[in-house]
């Protein structure tokens, strides 16, 4: 079955996107480096946009193309019970259990990972843009060097956003 984009429908999600957001047409057109002309033809619904021009639009409004053109979907639940969840012990004293499962089209994952004390973690070249790391610090300290910010919690339970 072929389903047909409704150009208006995405230019009114653009629009409410862009106010939401604060930005003028005049903004997101300089963020996007898309014409003010061709949005706002995109937001009316006049035009239809090439996948670099939804592409671009996304990025500068920090959102998928995914998004653009739907709806998010309602959550679903996915119990991934401990005995099914993947462990990798590689020796060194880094344990890491991956709690969430691999789903198709999203790029997600949560682990839970135990360091023993004077481990060193390395570099991870995974870190590209737009890529967000959630770390919570349950015992112990832990630093952490990104790109923006050096962390290094002094007290339990502190958490951080970096990436």
């Amino acid at each position: 079955m072929t389903e047909i984009l409704d150009v208006a429908e995405l230019g009114d999600r653009i629009r409410s996107l862009r106010l939401s957001r604060g930005f003028s047409l005049q903004d997101l057109s300089g963020q996007a480096s898309v014409s003010v002309s061709m949005l706002s033809a995109v937001e009316r619904g006049d035009k239809v946009a090439s996948i670099q021009i939804l592409h671009q639009i996304a990025q500068a409004l920090k959102t998928s193309i995914d998004r653009l053109i739907e709806d998010e979907a309602p959550p679903r639940v996915i119990l991934v019970r401990r005995v099914e969840q993947a462990v990798v012990n590689d020796g060194s004293g880094w344990v890491r259990r991956l709690l969430s499962p691999a789903l198709p089209g999203l790029e997600f994952e949560m682990t839970r990972t135990r360091l023993e004390p004077g481990v060193e973690a390395g570099e991870s070249g995974l870190w590209g843009r737009g890529f967000r790391a959630y770390l919570a610090v349950e015992d112990g300290a832990l630093t952490v060097i990104s790109g923006r910010a050096n962390f290094s919690p002094r007290n339990r339970r502190q958490c951080f956003l970096c990436g």
